[in-house]
């Protein structure tokens, strides 16, 4: 998009925005532009516009890509994790805008297909854990993961239209975050999460993807943002671990003699979630009570305890994850010579190397004479 569409104040916030989150002061940012602090600071403040050489340095030094500088924002960051702090912009919302602009791209350039929407299309009743229970079974419906534990978090995501890329982030409260698009939505995880955290979070994410929560509030009852995500917490377990699966499969090992513990155990393998989620579900469900709830919960399993049950988890992907379908356009894209091959290693994350692309042939001189007869 032009820079004309933005202002300098606008330019110059981001600007400081990408110094903070690098951990530059104005003067160290300043210093190998030749800049003093005043000049950063009046850049920052929109008081000082930059010539184009001035913001490819800045770029450089805060190793932003120019565009994220004159690109307006997508139209809604939405922090969804509850520790991440309110209104404070973190590395991972900047990740976000990344990831968001690239799919963009891939959308203007017509090589990202787009899935069928999946999000529900009309208002409905949100306002308790048995509407989440509800919203959880018709997500795993439409996702295709009606019966059994899903398998592949991102894969069911992707067929309910939402693109979700675990990235490694370089900031210690971000869970994950979730951008609602027109067509479809982006999610980003952290890469770092444990394994339970992170496939909780991908169905957090979900959660708010399938509800369509950027036209809507899907709420019947007044409810504060602090009750809207305990609401989606609860849409993600149920979503993680069903009721009738969960309830029959629990049931089954008890019968068969094993103890409580043993039968959490092989649940929590099964499922892949965390131990204490786990255990608040075991109890919700009736299955467990409460004091035994919280004998369990206290006493986190460790893997050798797993192992010594005969029990795995599912092995997970080495991060960076990346959707399929995003992947398959950015090769796309490459292959058709609209993005250069340094643009789709870097859309790509690091999950392939330039050598690893496909190698181009050249372009043969008929078809480049097609086009010249064309523009006549």
């Amino acid at each position: 998009m032009a820079a004309a569409k933005m202002s300098w104040e606008e330019l110059g916030r981001r600007v400081a925005e990408a110094r903070r989150i690098a951990g530059f002061s104005q003067e160290q940012l300043g210093k190998p532009l030749g800049l003093d602090r005043s000049a950063v600071s009046r850049i920052e403040s929109g008081a000082r516009g930059v010539d184009s050489l001035e913001l490819s340095q800045i770029s450089a030094q805060l190793e932003r890509p120019i565009e994220w500088f004159i690109r307006p924002r997508p139209p809604t960051i939405i922090s969804r994790r509850a520790s991440r702090a309110a209104g404070k912009t973190q590395a991972g919302d900047l990740v976000l805008e990344d990831l968001v602009a690239d799919v963009e791209l891939l959308l203007e350039l017509d090589v990202l297909d787009v899935p069928a929407s999946t999000r529900r299309g009309r208002r409905v009743k949100f306002s308790n854990t048995a509407d989440a229970e509800k919203l959880a079974r018709a997500a795993r419906k439409a996702g295709g993961v009606a019966d059994g534990a899903p398998v592949d978090l991102v894969e069911v995501a992707e067929r309910l239209g939402l693109l979700v890329f675990l990235i490694d982030v370089a900031h210690p409260g971000f869970d994950g975050s979730y951008v609602a698009l027109p067509s479809l939505g982006v999610a980003l995880v952290a890469g770092g999460l444990a394994s339970g955290k992170r496939r909780f979070t991908i169905a957090h994410e979900l959660g708010h993807h399938f509800l369509q929560d950027e036209f809507d509030t899907f709420v019947d009852l007044p409810v504060g943002k602090g009750k809207r995500e305990r609401l989606v917490d609860a849409f993600a377990v149920h979503f993680l671990l069903p009721r009738k699966q969960v309830t029959q499969h629990f049931r089954e090992l008890v019968e068969a003699g094993t103890d409580l513990r043993g039968a959490a155990l092989h649940l929590g393998a099964a499922y892949g979630v965390s131990w204490t989620a786990l255990c608040a579900q075991l109890k919700n469900l009736s299955l467990i009570k409460e004091p035994e709830r919280r004998l369990l919960s206290d006493d986190v399993p460790t893997r050798a305890e797993f192992l010594e049950r005969g029990l795995q988890f599912r092995p997970e992907r080495t991060v960076p994850v990346l959707p399929t379908k995003f992947a398959g356009a950015v090769i796309r894209a490459y292959r058709g010579r609209k993005i250069s091959a340094g643009r789709a290693v870097q859309m790509l994350r690091g999950s392939l190397g330039q050598d690893e692309l496909p190698v181009l042939r050249p372009v043969p001189i008929e078809a480049l004479a097609g086009d010249f007869e064309d523009e006549k």
